[in-house]
């Protein structure tokens, strides 16, 4: 389950790096996209928006990535675990199965959620015409996003499939 756990860890990061942007640097990272904040209240609703928002949503893609891995074998031999057979998976209790479903969990929550910013921001490109390389750029990191996800998602559905 290497590959959806590196995908997951890098969408924290990438929430977390944003929304700490988001956090400290306001004025400028609205500049980007040709916004102004002409006044505290304004300042404070974007930091709050933007930066709060994927603070929170790193945090949660942390604590998902957190959760124990049913990939992870124990050693060899009958004393693995109390009453259990040689060569145990941790995959079989409870508690790495939950770890899988949080994994999930929080590749599905950033699926949906990058995909939502670069389906939106696709279809303000429409609709509205010419924009600043910014909002280009946004848009290729966050279809890249989406297939990296759908790949980490898939790949998860592929091993259950097969046990």
């Amino acid at each position: 389950m290497a590959f959806p756990r590196i995908v997951l860890a890098l969408s924290a990061f990438i929430y977390a790096a944003f929304g700490a942007a988001f956090l400290v640097a306001p004025v400028p990272m609205a500049a980007t996209v040709g916004i102004q904040l002409p006044e505290p209240s304004a300042v404070i609703d974007f930091r709050a928006t933007y930066g709060g928002f994927e603070l929170g949503l790193a945090a949660f893609l942390a604590w998902c990535l957190a959760a124990p891995d049913p990939s992870t074998r124990l050693g060899a031999g009958p004393s693995t675990r109390l009453g259990a057979g040689p060569s145990t998976r941790l995959g079989a209790g409870p508690s790495t199965r939950l770890g899988a479903g949080r994994v999930r969990a929080g590749l599905l929550v950033s699926f949906l959620t990058v995909a939502g910013f670069g389906l939106t921001r696709l279809a303000g490109v429409v609709l509205d015409g010419p924009v600043r390389q910014s909002i280009y750029i946004a848009l290729a990191l966050e279809m890249s996003g989406v297939v990296l996800t759908g790949l980490a998602l898939w790949q998860l559905a592929s091993k259950e499939e097969l046990t």
